[in-house]
């Protein structure tokens, strides 16, 4: 599926988006990478700004609280930065 971008009329963008199943809607196929994405930015977000990456330990169970303690850092700051905005939407 192609999908054409007119922000900008004289120079229209292209994206090619693609999938497995050839019945499912493109509308449908918008909307699942659009929520892809928003899992993409959040851990790219905790990896570089919670330090998700900087854990040195082996052990299963202190990865996991490593990992559950990183993203619940991004979610604290993310809620703390919406409720700073006053008059917008966000």
């Amino acid at each position: 599926m192609v999908v054409v971008t007119r922000k900008t009329p004289a120079k229209p963008r292209y994206i090619v988006l693609a999938s497995t199943d050839l019945a499912l809607d493109g509308r449908k196929l918008v909307e699942l990478y659009g929520a892809r994405f928003q899992s993409e930015f959040l851990f790219r977000d905790s990896t570089q700004c919670t330090g998700l990456s900087d854990c040195q330990a082996r052990a299963a169970a202190a990865l996991d609280f490593h990992g559950n303690a990183a993203l619940a850092t991004r979610n604290l700051a993310r809620t703390e930065h919406l409720l700073e905005q006053t008059g917008a939407s966000p």
